[in-house]
């Protein structure tokens, strides 16, 4: 990831965490989350995965991320919405946030693209479920610009 944004012509900011040299997003429990917060007992496989340290990634991260942001004075932060901590680090320092998902088109996917609306329980009317799903961030975000085919 470092490598785009930098042929972006961005600067690369790694997240600093305070008690460690760990650097980048948890990608589960470190062995103090899981003394913390793992009952004894708890199969691995229950808890060493991504979702199981997503919000102890804010705990440990947030003590830092104010005061690097602050560093950098950043206009507004773009961020990944399933992190817990890039909205509270934006209320915190008084500044805009914009979660930005990025998603698989059409062509990308292996089942019917509109397979999806019969489990969100939307009718396609016509439109494949990606082209209702452009239209619903349309009507929901603050900008929107696409590509074909939407």
């Amino acid at each position: 990831m470092r490598g785009v944004v930098e042929a972006a012509g961005a600067e690369w900011h790694p997240f600093r965490y305070a008690s460690s040299e760990l650097t980048g997003t948890l990608k589960c429990l470190d062995e103090r989350g899981i003394e913390k917060y793992v009952p004894d007992g708890t199969p691995e496989e229950e808890y060493l995965h991504l979702t199981s340290g997503m919000v102890y990634n804010a705990e440990v991260l947030l003590p830092t991320l104010p005061e690097d942001l602050e560093a950098i004075r950043p206009a507004v932060i773009v961020y990944e919405p399933f992190l817990a901590f890039p909205q509270v680090a934006a209320h915190v320092l008084g500044i805009p946030a914009v979660g930005l998902m990025t998603m698989t088109g059409p062509g990308v996917l292996q089942k019917s693209a509109t397979s999806g609306c019969h489990i969100l329980g939307c009718k396609a009317r016509g439109r494949t479920f990606w082209t209702r799903m452009a239209l619903m961030f349309s009507r929901t975000a603050c900008s929107w610009s696409s590509t074909p085919p939407f």
